[in-house]
């Protein structure tokens, strides 16, 4: 049987399966001094490949050994290691790492920022709420993408009126489709005349999934509206998702929520 050193350096091997088996093998591992030795990868190893594995190998443990080795690994001069350790951070759903994910949310990196802000809605920060509203104004889209996501679980009112804004102004139509989606999962009714604006949005993905928000939200008298877009709209997503079954779909939710 192959020890943990064995593994360890495997974890930047050329070939990939031998990688995931040693990624895989070592996070199973019961060996008592794995955190000292991922410690060791992390301070000391030339490798950055190995440095992000160990990062992410220490986010699979969650506990207060792991987090504040990872936390003294912060500084790496290398980008895709500090991902790893702020995502494993992120994950860990510790609150005594509140106040380093807020310092996070300044970072230059959009990853690190889209990652802190969801380590913030993980432990249930009173910060992630104006954080990720601030984040809908943010020049790079998939961060404005991630927060629109993510306040998509917040059930706040607050959200909804600014996601209903951001649905009817943001230039991206990968944010506004995410938007979309958030605010059906909001179900704050104030959105409906956001929603059934965006039925005229000329990217598909948007209007379509304004439809299903509709679905989950409307009454009834919004009907009408859904079965015109359903004989009259015949525009489908890249991948064959039609505006037609979309309203047919939403229409039928509508009525069995109200049966």
């Amino acid at each position: 049987m192959e020890d943990i050193e064995t593994y360890i350096e495997q974890l930047d091997n050329k070939d990939d399966k031998i990688r995931q088996h040693a990624f895989y093998s070592l996070k199973k591992s019961k060996d008592s001094e794995k955190f000292e030795k991922f410690k060791k990868i992390l301070t000391n190893n030339s490798s950055s490949q190995k440095r992000a594995s160990a990062a992410l190998l220490l986010g699979e443990w969650k506990n207060s050994i792991s987090i504040n080795i990872l936390l003294s690994s912060l500084s790496d001069t290398d980008l895709e290691v500090r991902r790893a350790v702020v995502k494993s951070l992120a994950t860990s759903g510790s609150n005594e790492i509140e106040e380093t994910l807020i310092e996070l949310l300044k970072d230059q990196d959009w990853l690190i920022r889209n990652l802190a802000l969801s380590g913030l809605q993980k432990i249930g920060s009173k910060e992630f709420l104006p954080k990720a509203l601030e984040f809908l104004n943010d020049s790079q889209i998939e961060v404005r993408k991630c927060a629109s996501i993510l306040l998509g679980w917040s059930q706040s009112s607050e959200a909804a009126i600014a996601l209903s804004k951001l649905l009817l102004t943001d230039k991206s139509s990968e944010v506004r489709e995410a938007t979309a989606k958030s605010l059906g999962q909001i179900k704050n009714v104030d959105s409906l005349s956001s929603l059934l604006l965006a039925l005229n949005d000329p990217d598909t993905s948007v209007k379509n999934s304004a439809i299903v928000s509709l679905g989950y939200i409307g009454s009834p008298e919004i009907i009408p509206v859904l079965e015109e877009k359903a004989k009259t709209d015949s525009s489908e997503t890249n991948w064959g998702w039609k505006t037609k079954d979309a309203a047919n779909s939403a229409i039928k939710y509508i009525k069995k929520r109200y049966s």
